[in-house]
């Protein structure tokens, strides 16, 4: 058989038209799989990452880079897998893939959030506000003293909210000040920094305390006037209106009372999940709503401390126990666990999954070594009059008003009587003295934890201090 030649241009043209055939020759990707971008961890702050790798030779050069500590890294087939340890609040981890004859490298980042506030014993404050510095008690100024600080604060997209129990009225700030005795820019409550009066309404506080936000609105507690002020916007400008009122018939009506839509002296709240949670402490009990009421009236969903709606004595009636209140003062709950302080028994309860039903026991006690004691202690896993508490998910914060000192667990508590890891405001977990310092706190009754910063609401002082967590 003769065989058959082929011209150069045509042999060139086949050979086109075969790798058009294959197609194009895929570019080399790697996307994170176990986590979403932007999640929040909780719990252990060493975990494991993977990644798929699509199109990536086994000759391909892999690098890791970001914020975290990387211990370990392991490629089997099309998966990756990363051993990290987080830092402390924002991690950003980036995988880089190089092959060979690639035109450029595939890259993949993810964005983690490790909430947690590294702090030491009796450390010192960062900035103190309401006080020319932190051993002075005397400032005067109508847009910086505070009269009697007292509930949590609140940072609502950048704005600082300060409750300023004792002069009706709440301090705004249009960011975090970093300097001593910072002026406010704004304040609620009243039309002027110099206004002292205060007639009813939807623009008055009688005793505002605990400050909230959903991330839109700005809740507002007001004591002495048994309600919730509800601003649909966070407010920036002074003497603004709320629009929405919790716990009366209207905003010109102010009576207590113990029913499924009154309460009574309440000093603490917070929102978790959808839910609102109401510290109802004249009722010796807490209110709970499955989610934040938009209409006047509404009553709640959930009691606990009591058996019904309509009861309200301390512990229920009865001795102390796992269920039983005595004016609590502060409540906190991401949504599923809840946290309650127990002021008047020297507790605080904390249910690991969030109760379904009236008058559910709690899971752990805290200050007290079981559900039915209730005496005052100073130890590491001791309080007196626990009044204010927080949590960023990890750490548990607790003002122990009495005892003059800010507890921290640095794990979230699962036993009874679990001793604290840290204390602020004491040399020591023996120690209970009252002082005006860079160090010292005299009667805290609030303790909020945003960032890399631990707000502190020093009622003896009258003064928040501000604590900065140690650099990751």
């Amino acid at each position: 058989m003769r065989s058959r030649t082929y011209p150069t241009h045509v042999l060139a043209l086949s050979a086109l038209l075969a790798l058009a055939a294959c197609g194009p020759t895929p570019l080399a990707t790697v996307a994170f799989t176990s986590h979403a971008d932007g999640a929040v961890i909780l719990g252990d702050r060493t975990l494991t990452l993977s990644a798929d790798l699509s199109h990536v030779s086994h000759g391909a050069t892999i690098t890791v880079s970001g914020d975290a500590l990387i211990h370990g890294m392991e490629r089997s087939g099309d998966v990756l897998e990363l051993d990290v340890t987080l830092k402390d609040n924002a991690n950003t981890i980036t995988v880089t893939v190089a092959g060979p004859g690639e035109p450029a490298p595939a890259t993949a980042t993810i964005l983690l959030h490790y909430p947690f506030v590294t702090l030491g014993r009796q450390q010192a404050a960062s900035t103190v506000i309401g006080q020319r510095g932190f051993d002075a008690t005397d400032e005067a100024a109508d847009d910086k003293r505070f009269l009697a600080p007292r509930g949590r604060p609140v940072v609502a997209d950048g704005v600082l909210y300060l409750p300023d129990y004792g002069a009706g009225r709440v301090m705004g700030y249009l960011q975090v000040p970093t300097a001593n005795d910072a002026a406010a820019d704004f304040v609620l409550g009243k039309a002027a920094f110099e206004d002292t009066g205060s007639t009813i309404g939807p623009a008055a506080f009688s005793g505002p305390q605990t400050l909230e936000s959903d991330g839109q609105r700005l809740f507002s507690l007001d004591y002495h006037w048994n309600r919730i002020l509800v601003y649909e916007e966070a407010p920036a400008t002074s003497g603004a209106a709320a629009t929405h009122v919790i716990g009366q018939a209207g905003f010109t009506s102010s009576d207590g009372g113990a029913t499924a839509t009154r309460f009574d002296s309440v000093e603490g709240f917070t929102i978790g999940g959808d839910r609102l949670i109401v510290a109802d402490s004249g009722n010796n009990r807490v209110l709970i709503w499955n989610s934040v009421p938009t209409e006047v009236d509404t009553p709640a969903d959930l009691v606990l401390g009591q058996a019904d709606m309509g009861s309200n004595a301390a512990n229920g009636g009865g001795s102390v126990g796992p269920s039983g209140l005595h004016y609590p003062s502060d409540v906190w709950s991401d949504g599923t666990r809840l946290v309650v302080v127990d002021m008047n028994n020297h507790r605080v309860l904390v249910w690991n999954s969030f109760p379904t039903v009236d008058d559910a026991p709690a899971d752990v006690v805290l200050g007290q070594v079981d559900f039915t004691s209730n005496g005052a202690g100073q130890t590491a896993s001791g309080l007196n009059g626990p009044y204010g508490v927080h949590s960023n998910g990890n750490q548990l914060f607790v003002a122990d008003a009495s005892n003059n000192r800010v507890l921290v667990w640095n794990g979230f508590p699962t036993e009874n009587g679990q001793a604290a890891d840290v204390v602020l405001g004491q040399p020591d977990f023996d120690g209970w003295s009252p002082s005006t310092s860079v160090t010292g706190l005299r009667f805290p009754t609030s303790v909020y934890g945003h960032g890399n910063q631990l707000f502190v609401g020093d009622l003896g002082n009258q003064r928040y201090v501000l604590f900065e967590g140690a650099d990751p």
